[in-house]
């Protein structure tokens, strides 16, 4: 289960660590809400730059479009590291959408429109 859970973990580093951050973005107030549960890890949400999602032909080549719109950051939500966990959800007024990409159990990823 653990070498299942840090394979998972690893694609969506790999798929993380593709973020280009365009233009500037304003992260809206409340869209980092990140503390530190103890044991359980790093919980909540937090922004960061727009993601591309990679992939690679059997030819090598490799090909990348956005996971998010132009003006939109991506937001990881991660519940603790025990289980089970809930993954938090973005308050609605960030405005966001899953981004439909593999995820380790505890964590998922959004598009939410930057602020103004």
């Amino acid at each position: 289960m653990k070498t299942l859970l840090l394979k998972c973990f690893a694609l969506f580093a790999v798929v993380t660590l593709g973020c280009q951050g365009k233009a500037t973005c304003s992260y809206p107030m409340g869209s980092d809400t990140t503390s530190d549960a103890g044991d359980a890890g790093v919980v909540g949400c937090s922004p960061g730059p727009a993601m591309n999602i990679c992939e690679q032909a059997a030819s090598g080549s490799q090909t990348c479009h956005s996971a998010c719109g132009e003006s939109d950051y991506t937001l990881t939500c991660r519940g603790g590291d025990l289980m089970p966990s809930t993954i938090p959800e973005p308050a609605g007024s960030l405005n966001c959408t899953v981004i439909p990409i593999p995820t380790p159990s505890n964590a998922r990823a959004y598009c939410c429109h930057c602020g103004q």
